[in-house]
């Protein structure tokens, strides 16, 4: 008695090949999607010079900003990022993958100290004193006697 071999029809390993790359896709992109898509919470993150992608990846992982580390170093591999700046950003919850590499890859100009000042034709010293006193810590009369104060200036 001959016994013969069945040989896999080339269009079932077809089939289930496809249904594993589908399969795979909607895993990526579950995982690359926000990790809460109504939380608008602002999560202040400092990425020092020096740490990998890898490092930045458990920062964000710590921080429950991504979903998977792997996906994330994959996703900046995949997308040939040069390199991710060193700063303190502010994301949220409710950012997808795309969008916090992009700002990584960018980089940031937040700076909780920095006041942006305007000068406007018609204004005076008092009315920007008052603008310093509302977008920092100092009272008018701080801001006032440091704007007097010649040694300050100098």
């Amino acid at each position: 008695m001959v016994v013969k071999r069945r040989r896999p029809k080339p269009l079932l390993i077809v089939i289930v090949i496809g249904i594993l790359m589908i399969i795979m896709a909607f895993i990526w992109i579950f995982l690359s999607s926000p990790v809460d898509r109504s939380d608008d919470t602002e999560v202040k993150i400092e990425i020092t010079a020096g740490v990998g992608t890898q490092g930045i990846a458990d920062i964000l992982k710590e921080n429950n900003l991504i979903r998977s580390k792997f996906i994330f170093t994959a996703h900046v591999k995949l997308h040939n990022v040069k390199s991710l700046k060193a700063a303190t950003y502010i994301f949220s919850p409710n950012m997808n993958l795309n969008e916090i590499v992009k700002i990584l890859e960018e980089g940031n100009a937040y700076n909780p100290d920095l006041v942006v000042l305007t000068f406007k034709e018609g204004q005076n010293i008092p009315d920007y004193a008052k603008l310093i006193a509302t977008q920092t810590n100092n009272s008018y009369e701080e801001v006032i006697s440091i704007i007097n104060n010649k040694d300050y200036i100098n």
